[in-house]
Order: structure tokens, then sequence, then C-alpha cells
């Protein structure tokens, strides 16, 4: 299991997370098309829970501190899009040419502290805009991926050893989006 992930207080809930996600992915008879329309499924459900967030807080709310996060709910939806973005780049060229970039988890770090103080006035407009942009590209990639895809396995610092194409679509896009959207909850539930 990887370490904290991007400033996360504990890897456990990804833990939960991860391990509820691959007990329904992985079986003998599961085929590749089975395992990215699995996938596809899946991450069209966060994304609809994500833009359902997104429409649930207040105006008052938008730029308001989301406790267990520390930092604003803007900020937490917009990191949390920022990150959807990414993905669908670094899985394909993991899964197409074996590569991802040379980050650390100290890099992720700088750049989630960078990002709190750039995104401190983002528009609702303009995470959804991404949201939309970020949805559009995994529904384009993983249909085109291979079983081999899915399995190529590289180094990625931040998790301190090999991920795989499936390990960054279910630890990041899935868990990693579901544990920041669960502090977003809490903040406007009050």
């Amino acid at each position: 299991m990887p370490p904290s992930i991007e400033g996360d207080a504990s890897p456990l809930p990804q833990a939960y997370c991860l391990l509820g996600t691959l007990a329904g992915v992985i079986g003998k008879d599961q085929t590749v098309t089975a395992r990215a329309d699995t996938y596809s499924k899946d991450l069209d459900g966060v994304f609809a829970e994500i833009s359902g967030t997104i429409a649930q807080v207040g105006d008052d709310q938008w730029t308001a501190i989301a406790p267990e996060d520390g930092r604003q709910i803007n900020v937490v939806l917009d990191h949390i899009v920022n990150t959807q973005l990414l993905m669908p780049q670094l899985i394909s060229g993991l899964a197409n040419d074996g590569t991802l970039p040379p980050v650390t988890g100290e890099d992720i770090e700088h750049g989630n502290q960078h990002h709190m103080s750039e995104a401190a006035q983002v528009a609702r407009a303009d995470v959804l805009a991404k949201l939309d942009q970020a949805q559009a590209a995994y529904r384009a990639l993983l249909p085109t991926l291979t079983d081999d895809q899915l399995d190529r396995a590289a180094f990625f610092g931040p998790f301190g050893g090999d991920v795989t194409p499936e390990v960054l679509i279910q630890v990041i896009m899935i868990c990693h989006a579901q544990d920041h959207l669960g502090s977003v909850k809490s903040a406007i539930a009050g």
C-alpha cells in the first residue's frame, strides 16, 4: 500500500477503498473488456459524485475551510478535478511507453501547497469545465487499453515502488477522489 497520498492524513481509507475496488474487478474469468468496462462504470460513478458534490456546495460555502482537510472547499474540489485531469495522461504514458514522470512525494506535497494558494479563488464553472475535460479524457482512454497495458508496471516515487495503470485508476482516480469528497461532504453538512 502506498504511503499517504497527496497530503492525505492516513492511507487507511485508501486501503479499504482499494480492497473494495479490487474485490469488484479481480476474477479468473474477467476479460480486459470487462475490466475496462468495470473501471469506466466505477469512474462514471466517481465523476457523478464529484459533480453532485459540487452542486451541493452553497455559494456561501464555496470558499469556506473543509476542517478535515484544512483547505478551502473550492480548493479541495479543484485538487480532485486537477488530479482526475492529469491521470489519463499518466496512465496513457505508463500503458503505452512504460514510463511515469520522476516525481517524489515531496514534489507532490510542494505542488499541493502551491495549488492551495493559487486556487483560492477558483470558480465553480472552471472546476466543472475541467471535470468535463477529465471525464472525456478517461472515457476516450480506457476502452483502448489492453490487458497487458493495464498490467504494465513502472516505478512511481510517491508510491515508493512499481505501479500499474490499474493501480493508478483504483488508488488515485477512485479512492483518492472519494477520500477528499468525504471531507467536502462533511464540511457542507455542517
